[in-house]
């Protein structure tokens, strides 16, 4: 036993004569943490408050639902005018790449003009980062793909109506929605004509 003792001690002084092992052994890991919880918030609950630009350059529905889903999203301070000018305006995507290049904005989301398209079913994005801290842009990128993906469905089922009437025409979509109120109804109950103006509309059935 006294030889292991001895044998310790010795290992510990040398250990502690060592700077480079004391400072990855203690040092590094703080630092690590500091940083963790500099990019994920300090509550230990996620992100918080991470500015996020919004450039529409269209007036198209779905546009307006995901800008509203991100402002309800903690992890997001969502920005859409530029506070620098009189009057507020909206952010132009010139202004947003000026901005990532001064180091004053980090990440950014362009809805492009022809985001949103009667002749295609589908959605079009732009997700600007400047990619200085590789794990926040990916919790970033991830939060928004989230976003989109719980809130562009419901917007996007609109196009997809207009597409159909364009496709087989109004009267015989008006026909299938009927068709398909009804079924929707008698398997799993609501009001028939409540769950057609629904289809109708471009909303998810709520029966």
């Amino acid at each position: 036993m006294r030889t292991i003792l001895i044998l310790v001690g010795s290992e510990l002084r040398r250990f502690l004569r060592d700077k480079t092992a004391l400072a990855l052994t203690f040092l590094v890991p703080v630092v690590l943490i500091y940083i963790f919880g500099h990019v994920f918030g300090v509550s230990g609950d996620g992100p918080a408050g991470i500015p996020l630009a919004v450039v529409s350059e269209t007036k198209a529905p779905v546009a307006v639902a995901i800008t509203s889903a991100l402002r309800k999203e903690k992890a997001f301070k969502v920005i859409t005018t530029d506070e620098r000018t009189k009057g507020a305006k909206p952010l132009t995507e010139t202004q947003v790449r000026e901005r990532m290049r001064a180091g004053s904005l980090r990440f950014a989301l362009i809805f492009p003009p022809d985001a949103q398209s009667d002749a295609r079913f589908g959605l079009k994005l732009k997700f600007l980062n400047n990619p200085r801290n590789e794990i926040e842009t990916q919790t970033v990128r991830g939060l928004l793909e989230k976003t989109v993906f719980t809130t562009a469905p419901q917007a996007l089922l609109g196009s997809l109506q207009k597409r159909a009437a364009n496709f087989i025409g109004q009267a015989n979509l008006d026909q299938f929605n009927h068709s398909l109120a009804n079924s929707i109804a008698q398997a799993f109950g609501g009001e028939a004509d409540q769950l057609y103006a629904q289809l109708s509309s471009g909303a998810i059935p709520s029966g």
